[in-house]
């Protein structure tokens, strides 16, 4: 049980080491690009909800 509990708390370290990592780097990325964020989540918003709507439809 030990080796087990061992193991679970090494991952979530490492969860939270990449989630760390990932949001810095996501973050850097925003603040240097704002414009073409603001774009791009724009087309995924529009893109999405003609999926759901899609899907919805289907039912």
């Amino acid at each position: 049980m030990t080796k087990s509990f061992r193991g679970f708390m090494k991952g979530i370290g490492v969860g939270v080491t990449l989630g760390c990592v990932a949001g810095s780097t996501g973050y850097c990325y925003v603040r240097r690009n704002k414009r073409g964020v603001k774009r791009n989540v724009g087309k995924i918003l529009k893109t999405l909800g003609s999926l759901v709507e899609s899907i919805t439809g289907m039912f």
